[in-house]
């Protein structure tokens, strides 16, 4: 039987990517590897929502999990030089009876909001313990967020903000009308997870121990929760001020997905350099380079890529991959009857694929 909700998360990839990249594609993206490759096939195969969910993911305990689905058949070996599997007919059917039980998550944006969703809990978390305590005048407890820098965020917000009381009633509403867009389990879990008048909010474990759940799907319901709250306040900042201003700043600061090194790489390609010439001013691989084109293709809606892949090509390359269903990239090659590098494809595919 399947023993996680992580194995869940992996079948789920593996249905996404089918086959068309490798088992430790799928480690890149949970892990949150910051190349453009895991980058590109995260958006292409539509899995980016996973990126970063499990940061301390190791490749032993990844390799532990792989081999108890192909011991009990859960997945099948497609190539295993390449390291390439899919699931099988049988799984198919029991992946499907799982997700009515654990869900999948909903909201979750791993790609855009691995690098807030911390502060943001812990800024919201221990708002909610402060003005819990404050309402109910108990000035003796002990603080959930040790993180100096959260300490000082709240304690200047709330000398910024004035009534308490009022305070508390709107963070209460925000959070209610957020909560109540979701399935009641889901609300439970996350609400059990906050700290405020003479209660501690419990771990993952507890959680799962008491209502008699897995504790990375606890772990994942809580993490959607935090993302949808985060969308919420990017999104409908007006109805939502209280979440907005908990966010806004970190929202500004992370609203280029683009890695640096892409950016730099834009720099230069603006001022009219080639690929070429890019990759010997930066000293870096022209792959490199070109690896840093199709990043851009596939965040910025006016990167404009017909200079590298003409209107005609790229109606030929997503004909094909839209005929034969496919993303391997070696399999388009061969079917155009004219020549086309790989770094086409991809910018076609990037480009013109699944929309982010």
């Amino acid at each position: 039987m399947l023993r996680s909700y992580l194995e869940i998360i992996i079948l789920d990839c593996l249905v996404q990517i089918n086959g068309e990249r490798t088992i430790y594609s799928i480690f890149h993206i949970l892990k949150g590897k910051k190349s453009s490759q895991t980058i590109q096939d995260s958006h292409l195969f539509g899995i980016s929502h996973y990126f970063r969910i499990f940061p301390s993911l190791n490749r032993n305990d990844f390799q532990q999990t792989l081999m108890h689905l192909h011991t009990y058949r859960y997945i099948e070996v497609i190539d295993l030089e390449k390291g390439s599997y899919r699931i099988t007919n049988t799984t198919k059917k029991i992946l499907e009876q799982k997700v009515k039980e654990q869900p999948l998550p909903v909201h979750l944006n791993g790609f855009r909001y691995h690098m807030i969703a911390k502060p943001f809990w812990e800024r919201f978390s221990l708002l909610f313990q402060v003005l819990s305590n404050a309402v109910h005048r108990n000035p003796k407890y002990y603080s959930i967020q040790r993180d100096a820098s959260i300490q000082q965020w709240v304690k200047q917000f709330l000398f910024r903000s004035g009534n308490i009381h009022l305070l508390s009633n709107h963070l209460y509403e925000e959070l209610f009308s957020v909560l109540s867009t979701i399935p009641k389990k889901q609300a439970d879990i996350f609400v059990l997870k906050l700290s405020g008048y003479e209660r501690i909010g419990q771990s993952d474990r507890q959680i799962a121990d008491l209502l008699g759940l897995d504790e990375v799907f606890v772990h994942i319901s809580v993490l959607d929760v935090v993302h949808l709250l985060l969308e919420t306040a990017d999104k409908q900042p007006k109805e939502h001020k209280l979440l907005a201003y908990i966010g806004s700043d970190l929202l500004a600061a992370n609203s280029s997905p683009i890695t640096q090194s892409s950016l730099s790489t834009l720099e230069y390609y603006n001022q009219g350099m080639g690929l070429e010439e890019i990759a010997t001013v930066r000293n870096l691989k022209r792959n490199t380079i070109e690896d840093h084109i199709v990043e851009l293709a596939i965040h910025q809606a006016h990167f404009d890529i017909t200079p590298f892949v003409n209107e005609q090509l790229m109606k030929s390359i997503l004909k094909i991959a839209s005929e034969a269903d496919t993303k391997q990239l070696k399999y388009i090659k061969e079917s155009i009857s004219e020549d086309v590098t790989y770094f086409q494809i991809r910018l076609a595919l990037a480009k013109g694929g699944r929309v982010l």
